[in-house]
């Protein structure tokens, strides 16, 4: 505080002697000025010029002021969902499911905002502090996983590679293991850009609040005597699912409603549509008890079969993981992912690690795949 004192005192001393120094010139100017000014208040037939100025020039900030205050209030995120249509259905979506927030400012993908915040996030939800009701104790909230992926213009190999960290047992399962049969289970699920919301939320978009082991599952009875059970199959509870297949989603459950849309299933023929199209989550699953494959697809509900193209192997060495999974660039079902050059595509992977199952998984953010590009976050090279 005391330099910039002493510098604004020292500015003003110096402009003092300017003045003296120039007060002949400046006499001329002021001259100049007031027969400018004489002029400037001169009347024409009604008004004098000043008038005219000065009016013009209140009306033009009063305008531009008016019209700007205007624009910033409607471009404001309170504006645009000040309507129930927006804040009940769009708003609590891309609040909960996609990019509503992030470092850089730019609301784009889940992974623009979280990108660096996987380890923090994965320990509040195994501790119990956010999103996890029935958190297994000591299980660890994260997975440093490295992936490699290679293609030899046939077919696309994924190889995934983290460390094991011992069994920790399920305090409310008997033996301590859910899946006793499949110490882990690696998924990876593709989008081809056709999934509604695909791109900015991959997997994550199929995951909802009434599926079965979830707070508002239905119960089975009620799932049994549905609509909905003459369309998909209830009888192990509701799977996955995308947004598109339904034809409204409660979010936020207002009013005691349950959260999800399990019941609220478009009609079957534009299901049909959709699959046709490849509007569907592309599944591709390892399981590790006799190294089996599986694939299918997420639309109205998780359809998953023995994989016919695809192989894949595990094995646990020194202390770490290996998977490979392998299936063609060619889409393996109709309507599935082919992966073409010059085309980006979203990927997601999940793990089951530890004999879990349901929920108590761990899953990435969605990630860029593309062939033979450097710049995607996942780049399938040509080997």
């Amino acid at each position: 505080m005391g330099r910039t004192l002493k510098l604004f005192n020292r500015f003003s001393r110096d402009h003092a002697r300017f003045f003296r120094r120039d007060w002949g010139n400046e006499r001329k100017v002021f001259k100049m000025i007031g027969r400018l000014w004489k002029w400037f208040w001169q009347p024409t037939m009604r008004y004098t010029w000043g008038a005219i100025f000065v009016v013009g020039s209140i009306a033009g900030i009063i305008f531009w002021g008016g019209f700007n205050t205007a624009m910033e209030a409607t471009n404001t995120m309170g504006f645009c969902v000040s309507c129930h249509e927006m804040d009940e259905n769009v708003y609590a979506e891309y609040k909960e499911t996609v990019h509503y927030q992030n470092r850089t400012g730019v609301q784009a993908t889940c992974s623009d905002c979280h990108k660096g915040e996987m380890a923090d996030m994965g320990a509040r939800i195994v501790g119990g502090d956010k999103a996890e009701a029935t958190p297994i104790p000591g299980k660890r909230g994260h997975i440093e996983v490295a992936v490699q992926a290679a293609h030899d213009g046939e077919n696309i190999t994924f190889r995934l590679q983290w460390p094991d960290a011992g069994h920790t047992p399920v305090p409310f399962v008997d033996g301590g293991k859910m899946d006793p049969d499949n110490q882990i289970k690696v998924t990876a699920m593709f989008d081809d850009g056709k999934v509604e919301m695909g791109e900015q939320a991959g997997c994550w978009l199929t995951c909802h609040h009434d599926s079965r082991y979830m707070p508002d599952a239905p119960a089975q009875d009620a799932l049994s005597a549905s609509d909905a059970a003459k369309i998909i199959d209830v009888t192990d509870g509701v799977t996955k699912y995308t947004k598109g297949s339904r034809t409204k989603l409660e979010h936020k459950g207002r009013g005691g409603k349950k959260r999800g849309a399990w019941d609220k299933l478009i009609e079957k023929a534009k299901l049909d549509a959709q699959h046709a199209e490849g509007a569907f989550m592309d599944v591709l699953r390892f399981k590790s008890k006799d190294n089996k494959m599986e694939n299918g697809f997420i639309l109205a509900d998780r359809q998953l079969k023995d994989a016919e193209k695809a192989t894949g192997s595990g094995r646990l060495e020194g202390g770490v993981w290996t998977v490979t999974m392998t299936r063609p660039l060619a889409a393996t079902q109709p309507g599935g992912v082919s992966f073409e050059p010059g085309k980006t595509y979203t990927v997601n992977f999940a793990i089951h690690d530890d004999y879990t199952s349901a929920r108590f998984h761990h899953v990435s953010l969605e990630y860029r795949l593309a062939l033979d590009n450097p710049e995607a976050e996942v780049n399938v090279v040509k080997k």
